[in-house]
């Protein structure tokens, strides 16, 4: 397991992304400019992957959701969504404060 020490949630959310019938990935972009961390939660199996980028917004590695399966990573990590296309997308979003001097 992964030892987190979680001072804070600083936002948690659902997220549903309707399916559309080609792929496309959004905005490549951090959800906030200090340090954090972000763990997503994928509730259902589908296409629509989690996409990292490095500092010139070239992909690095993608993530299929699967049900059940969470990704926790370091919030500066540029990252999108792709849009699904063959049914909905479900994912919790969180984003946690890991140090509290850093909010």
């Amino acid at each position: 397991g992964i030892n987190v020490d979680i001072k804070n949630i600083v936002r948690s959310r659902s997220r549903l992304t309707i399916h559309k019938e080609t792929s496309s990935i959004d905005t490549p972009h951090i959800d906030y400019k200090f340090n954090h961390l972000v763990l997503l939660y994928y509730i259902n199996t589908i296409d629509g992957d989690t996409v990292f980028f490095d500092k010139d917004e070239k992909i690095v590695e993608r993530i299929t959701p699967r049900r059940g399966r969470a990704v926790l990573f370091d919030g500066s990590i540029l990252h999108a969504s792709s849009n699904p296309t063959l049914g909905p997308r479900i994912v919790i979003n969180t984003n946690i404060i890991n140090n509290i001097e850093n909010f």
